[in-house]
């Protein structure tokens, strides 16, 4: 878990990221869900959102 907090991301994902990161935060809770998360609510999203990108990078999902 300390790999997690201390990980940074490679150039060529920041792109990938971000993308990923505004579906995540905006376009799934707002438009697609219809519900406004409160600030402790995006913050775990967040939270979730980056450890599992994390995680698939870490096992190669985006290595094609």
């Amino acid at each position: 878990m300390i790999t997690w907090l201390l990980y940074t991301l490679p150039e060529n994902k920041r792109t990938t990221y971000l993308i990923g990161l505004w579906v995540a935060l905006v376009i799934v809770p707002d438009i697609i869900l219809r519900s406004h998360f409160s600030t402790p609510q995006q913050f775990i999203n967040f939270l979730c959102y980056d450890v599992v990108y994390y995680y698939m990078l870490k096992k190669g999902y985006f290595d094609r």
